[in-house]
């Protein structure tokens, strides 16, 4: 490439990075959600207490939360400070993948892997997510890119740098381990030897992690909180809606290009990748996906969620990049990733807010209801499954992180406690607490996360046998606060 080309790139890289900190950097400031709020939990008190958590309750090693730790003990524990790390994971990963797309392409066609990579929904979400998923995909892309130097013809200390990266995946989120998968396509070019030397590394620098992968596998159905996918749920995640535009754009300028093309003797357009590019990342693109489908229909545990599928976007970027830098015409290749950033902004802004559980002002609001009215009672649902099992709900210790949303930003006195989802044992401690209130206090302040909706008629009709009625419902994204009250209390000052 050109350096006039090449500083067309950068500067369309500058300006992606632009928008897109003006798209993500709205959602650093807004309330935790509900995993973040565990995370707040995990890493707020001493290094000991982090520690137990994260290997108690997390299902996910303590490498994210030692890190995550440190960093909010200097910076604190506000909504930006938690999530700046992954914000930095995300920039570090932009670098790791420029190199190894330049490996297999030029510099044009790994600056344009860098801007479809912030482009991905997933990256744009982790980035400002107190979660580890943006360190994984930060060790994944090390991994991929000590393989790709080591298998040709690198040193011996990329092997190490291999093992290191790949157990390091590992240890930061489990799930990201499906982006290793594909590296087996690697294996002629290794050789049995540094193959099998390799793998013992991994698994050795992974095997403490052996006891606490056993428990989560044995749990691993109360983990569950996602719907069956279909087939086009699959289809969706593995060429996603910024990919498929894209690819749409490339084929009409292939095809708007062609007359250029035929005038000067050259074709529009040429496949730019190689196997060795093109077959490892097509694998890595749509590995995840279908590993985690194919989990949901034999074992039954559903866990077909976007987050859990993020080791694919490196695939999807460097696969998209190749497509366009087939596009043997420089403004071809211009106007379609012009058209591409234009869609992706566009998708960003008809979605859903990325954090779409509003904790903090759900908790305000219900808050300010009890200001208004002293003595109201206050009933908290916890947001996670786990608290469907009385044996968790009753224990002091489990319910620290059940409740750890509401304990976040609003920790009321001598809250009634209730499950995710109604139950027996639900209705019997809600009609103890609000059966000697009937005629005195005569108010209830209800705050639920997003999957305890159906609560509201469960409400109505348990309360309603009391006497109670619903006076007023916020729903502060897909957080819910409601207020029952008796009649004769229902007027609103």
């Amino acid at each position: 490439m050109t350096e006039t080309g090449s500083h067309r790139w950068k500067v369309w890289l500058g300006l992606t990075a632009v928008l897109w900190i003006s798209a993500v950097w709205p959602e650093i400031t807004y309330s935790l959600w509900t995993d973040e709020a565990g995370t707040w939990w995990i890493v707020k008190d001493a290094w000991r207490e982090c520690v137990e958590r994260a290997n108690w309750w997390s299902s996910i090693s303590p490498f994210y939360f030692g890190i995550l730790w440190a960093w909010t003990h200097v910076f604190g524990l506000s909504e930006v400070a938690m999530r700046v790390p992954s914000l930095l994971f995300s920039a570090v990963s932009g670098v790791l993948l420029f190199r190894l797309a330049r490996r297999w392409m030029d510099d044009e066609g790994a600056w344009i892997s860098v801007v479809v990579f912030f482009l991905l929904p997933q990256v744009s979400v982790s980035a400002v997510d107190a979660r580890p998923y943006a360190l994984g995909v930060m060790t994944l892309l090390g991994a991929w890119l000590a393989l790709v130097r080591w298998a040709s013809g690198g040193r011996w200390t990329d092997g190490v740098w291999l093992a290191v990266c790949a157990s390091a995946t590992v240890w930061a989120h489990y799930m990201l381990a499906l982006g290793l998968i594909p590296m087996v396509w690697y294996r002629r070019r290794l050789g049995w030897l540094r193959s099998a030397a390799s793998l013992a590394a991994i698994l050795l620098m992974a095997s403490p992690l052996v006891p606490q992968l056993a428990d989560t596998a044995g749990r691993r159905r109360a983990l569950t909180f996602s719907g069956p996918p279909s087939v086009p749920d699959l289809l969706l995640a593995i060429v996603p809606p910024v990919v498929l535009m894209m690819m749409l754009f490339t084929v009409a300028a292939a095809v708007a290009s062609r007359p250029v093309g035929r005038q000067d003797g050259e074709v529009s357009y040429r496949p730019f990748a190689v196997r060795e590019s093109l077959t490892p990342m097509v694998l890595l693109a749509a590995t995840p996906a279908v590993a985690l489908f194919l989990f949901g229909m034999l074992d039954g545990t559903r866990m077909f969620v976007s987050r859990y599928m993020i080791a694919s976007v490196a695939g999807l970027a460097v696969t998209g990049a190749c497509a366009v830098r087939g596009l043997r015409h420089a403004r071809a290749r211009t106007a379609t990733m012009c058209l591409t950033v234009a869609g992706a902004l566009a998708l960003n802004y008809v979605r859903p807010p990325k954090h779409w559980t509003d904790w903090r002002a759900a908790a305000d609001w219900a808050r300010a209801e009890t200001d208004r009215h002293p003595g109201t009672e206050v009933a908290l649902v916890s947001a996670f499954v786990e608290s469907l099992h009385p044996e968790k709900l009753a224990d002091p210790r489990q319910r620290q992180i059940l409740f750890a949303p509401q304990e976040r930003y609003w920790a009321p006195e001598r809250p009634l406690l209730l499950p995710m989802l109604p139950s027996p044992e639900a209705e019997k401690t809600l009609l103890e607490r609000m059966k000697p209130t009937v005629g005195q206090t005569g108010r209830l302040v209800v705050l639920a996360g997003p999957l305890s909706g159906g609560y509201r008629q469960w409400l109505d009709e348990k309360l309603g046998a009391l006497g109670f009625g619903l006076e007023r419902e916020q729903v502060m994204r897909t957080v819910y606060v409601w207020t029952f009250t008796q009649p004769e209390r229902r007027r609103i000052p």
